[in-house]
């Protein structure tokens, strides 16, 4: 549960959660990806973050792949 590893909701924790978000270490990142992502059954990660991640990839030259399956 989100709860217990974060040690509360987003809104009563908000820095638990923001300590841990991909966006904010981006500048760290020097490892290969793959990036897969779901079409319209994939309700845990929306489309965009999926391809923010892929696009920040290769706008720092790291080697990545995209895998999208639409269904």
């Amino acid at each position: 549960m989100p709860e217990w590893e974060f040690n509360g909701t987003p809104r009563s924790n908000p820095d638990g959660y923001n300590r841990h978000n991909p966006v904010d270490h981006i500048e760290n990142w020097t490892t290969p990806m793959l990036v897969i992502q779901g079409g319209r059954q994939d309700y845990q990660v929306p489309d965009t973050q999926s391809l923010a991640a892929f696009t920040a990839l290769q706008k720092k030259g790291i080697p990545g792949q995209l895998l999208y399956i639409p269904r």
